[in-house]
């Protein structure tokens, strides 16, 4: 393929160095000649120095003809615009990076319109939902959480002494705005009817509206998810949404920030959680909040250099799970050395999900899930689809697939039956990777949505 790729920044750079070694045409643009100089001397690819947003810089790097622009700058505008004058030249798809999250969830409709986005990423929901997946690592798995989080999909085990155990999907007693999407049995994906029974050792694909995930687990497992007390260092954007997703669970807690005006703000925000003011490097402070007994350490400032030396200060401590924020290239390979193997680093992560969207040949533009066997995907229904005025009951999907969520306005629910699909309507669907082909057949006249990762 053709690919371009806007900004040579960590993402930029880790995107490039994956994809031309698989043999790719890649463009990397940026206005930094250091960067491109870096990325020219030890990639095989083209680089050029101009403002992406720009088009005479993109006629440059013959966006008309490309297959695919990666917009991966730490600039939105400048992300959003190119993907609009590529589009507008020819460029076959593009993917967009933000890092306004508000924008992401609640224009996305707005961006896919105006600017012809096809992957819509927000950084700081990938990063969130990876660093729950850590602290949750012996629980049940989050697959994906997409419309702002506001819908779910998880993946669940049926356990020893489950409620849910030896009774069909229609007696499970579910909670409104819930699926159960697929059901994994040794190597087989089924899309399970009301009278399917459910078998200890069973692996459910679940969806719901994100408040009610805690209701459906309960039937799924012998006792209440507690994940004990955690401490969070630091007090940011990306702390507090960690923190927020957490509190859907029977969690304990405690927050250190340094800036004593931010800690009154997060004592508002996070009603149930212990702020600390004070260091998270601070000896004393880790020893008198116990962090040898907490469940997790979450080193989440906004410096590398300070989680780094947190994270390194609390495993000597005693804590063991620990999880560390990082940004820097240089700072994952210390962390690595250092033995620190809870790393996450939001970069990372924005690439990996462009990568996972490449691989799956565009269509899991929200997950792939079991090993590829299957895949979730959306579309913006128009006005002479097929599926359009239809309801549930009337679609023809092939086995094997189903719709997931519908996304109507601000309106977003998890629907049944006799629920109508209309024209406009942003629809999350489920394929089995054997049907996936027909089921995008059958979904002709709807076009891929601006679809966001968190």
């Amino acid at each position: 393929m053709d690919i371009i790729v806007i900004g040579a920044g960590e993402v930029g750079y880790h995107l490039a160095k994956e994809l031309s070694s698989r043999d790719h045409n890649v463009v990397v643009v940026d206005i930094s000649h250091e960067r491109l100089e870096r990325i020219g001397e030890q990639l095989d690819v083209t680089t050029l120095c101009g403002n992406g947003a720009h088009l005479d810089v993109l006629q440059r790097a013959e966006a008309e003809t490309c297959d695919l622009l990666l917009a991966v700058s730490n600039k939105d505008n400048v992300n959003l615009v190119a993907s609009r004058l590529a589009k507008g030249l020819g460029a076959r798809r593009s993917v967009v990076r933000s890092t306004d999250v508000d924008a992401v969830v609640s224009r996305r409709g707005l961006y896919s319109s105006l600017f012809d986005v096809d992957l819509l990423l927000s950084t700081q929901l990938l990063t969130t939902s990876r660093i729950v997946q850590r602290v949750r690592r012996h629980h049940n798995q989050i697959i994906e959480e997409y419309l702002g989080g506001k819908v779910q999909i998880r993946r669940v085990s049926v356990t020893e002494g489950s409620r849910a155990a030896g009774r069909m999907v229609a007696d499970l007693g579910l909670p409104a705005q819930t699926l159960v999407v697929a059901l994994f049995r040794d190597d087989e994906v089924l899309v399970p009817w009301g009278d399917t029974v459910i078998e200890v050792g069973d692996q459910l694909l679940m969806a719901a509206a994100s408040g009610r995930m805690p209701q459906v687990e309960k039937l799924f497992s012998q006792a209440d998810e507690d994940l004990g007390t955690i401490i969070v260092a630091g007090g940011g954007r990306m702390a507090v949404a960690v923190c927020q997703a957490l509190t859907n669970y029977t969690v304990r807690l405690k927050v250190i920030e340094r800036d004593k005006s931010r800690c009154r703000e997060l004592a508002k925000i996070l009603p149930q959680a212990i702020v600390l003011l004070g260091q998270a490097t601070e000896t004393a402070l880790l020893e008198e909040e116990h962090v040898e007994k907490a469940s997790q350490f979450l080193a989440m400032t906004g410096d590398d250099e300070t989680n780094v030396v947190a994270s390194l200060l609390a495993r000597d401590l005693g804590a063991e799970g620990i999880v560390t924020l990082v940004h820097r290239p240089d700072m994952l390979a210390l962390c690595e050395r250092m033995g620190l193997d809870g790393t996450v680093s939001p970069r990372l992560i924005a690439a990996e999900r462009i990568l996972e969207y490449i691989d799956s040949d565009f269509v899991s533009n929200i997950a792939s899930v079991a090993g590829g066997r299957a895949q979730v995907f959306e579309r913006v229904v128009c006005k002479d689809s097929p599926i359009a005025g239809c309801t549930l009951a009337e679609l023809d999907l092939p086995p094997g697939a189903l719709v997931v969520s519908v996304q109507r306005g601000d309106e977003i629910w998890v629907p049944h039956g006799n629920d109508t699909i209309e024209p406009g309507d942003l629809v999350v669907f489920f394929a089995a990777s054997q049907v996936l082909e027909e089921a995008v057949a059958a979904l002709q006249s709807t076009r891929p949505a601006a679809s966001e990762s968190r």
